[in-house]
């Protein structure tokens, strides 16, 4: 069943200062064309959390592909903002979020 969520702007700015660590960590070791993809799968996914993202699985969305990406990523998901991240999208991705802001 689909769900929607809408990101809270502080919760957006932590996911893309996420993505932008993680292709600079990840231009360290992938090669040029490899880079230039990740950046435009990172650019498009960024573009997509600016307005309510419609999730259709709770196992298989930009948020669980968000947090494969960070979990993916040396040292960032080991850091705070690795492991706030990978927590929004973990309550994202199963239509949690509204409870997690809540607390």
């Amino acid at each position: 069943m689909a769900h929607q969520i809408h990101l809270r702007s502080e919760h957006q700015e932590l996911i893309l200062k996420a993505l932008l660590r993680s292709l600079e960590i990840k231009s360290e070791k992938l090669k040029e064309q490899s880079l230039k993809e990740t950046q435009a799968q990172y650019e498009a996914a960024a573009e997509k959390l600016l307005e309510p993202v419609v999730c259709g699985r709770t196992t298989n969305n930009i948020f669980t592909w968000l947090e494969d990406q960070i979990r993916h990523t040396p040292r960032l998901r080991d850091q705070e903002l690795g492991m706030r991240v990978i927590q929004i999208c973990q309550v994202a991705a199963k239509d949690k979020y509204y409870e997690y802001c809540e607390e």
